[in-house]
């Protein structure tokens, strides 16, 4: 499965609670835009590329990026809600680096996030705060292999390679009520475990977004 095929499950799921979003106003939907602090597993894809290669290999990474999230959810009472939504990452980069008979020079390693959430909404009361419980089908896609002089070296059994996988997430925050508008300000954070699956994969988020 990739991002094309996850994004149309999605939207196949979202859209038609869409059309029905204006006939009951139990349903909302909402855009989210912020940041995302991921561990992308560089210390062990290094280690990993150090025994295939024999010598020691360096490291720097971005552990940082752009995150957008489309959602649609349901009142189920003034306490409870759900939310399903799909999220996407923009790409951040591991460089590897390494100098000795078994290859010199660096070698780049993309990874970016991507997938589909579910969640129930708890309002402790009626000013806005809410809390976030649920889980997550998700991808973390990164490059295949890496080169060193000019010899290539498989990422697969790296642990870290692109995967699929359910993971639990958690978060809290705040839906401020427009004034003379039936939108919404939210501000909420949200922290992703087990991303693709894959154990140590985790990512922190804050966004702001708006509700309509």
């Amino acid at each position: 499965m990739n991002k094309a095929l996850i994004k149309v499950l999605t939207l196949t799921t979202l859209l038609p609670m869409a059309t029905i979003v204006d006939a009951d106003n139990k349903f909302y939907g909402g855009i989210e835009l912020g940041y995302a602090n991921a561990d992308t597993g560089a210390a062990e894809t290094s280690q990993y590329l150090a025994n295939l290669i024999g010598q020691t290999v360096s490291y720097t990474y971005e552990d940082s990026a752009a995150i957008g999230r489309i959602f649609l959810g349901y009142d189920i009472d003034k306490s409870t809600a759900f939310e399903v939504g799909y999220f996407a990452t923009g790409d951040t980069e591991n460089t590897y680096t390494t100098a000795g008979v078994g290859g010199t020079g660096s070698a780049v390693e993309d990874f970016s996030v991507s997938g589909v959430d579910m969640s129930v909404i708890f309002k402790p009361s009626e000013k806005g705060l809410f809390l976030r419980v649920g889980g997550h089908y998700s991808e973390v896609e990164s490059t295949a292999s890496v080169a060193f002089g000019g010899v290539g070296y498989s990422l697969t059994g790296s642990g870290w390679a692109t995967e699929w996988g359910t993971g639990l997430l958690g978060g809290l925050g705040y839906d401020y009520a427009m004034k003379d508008s039936d939108m919404k300000i939210r501000g909420s954070y949200t922290y992703y475990n087990g991303l693709g699956g894959v154990s140590g994969a985790n990512m922190h988020t804050l966004n702001v977004g708006l509700l309509f």
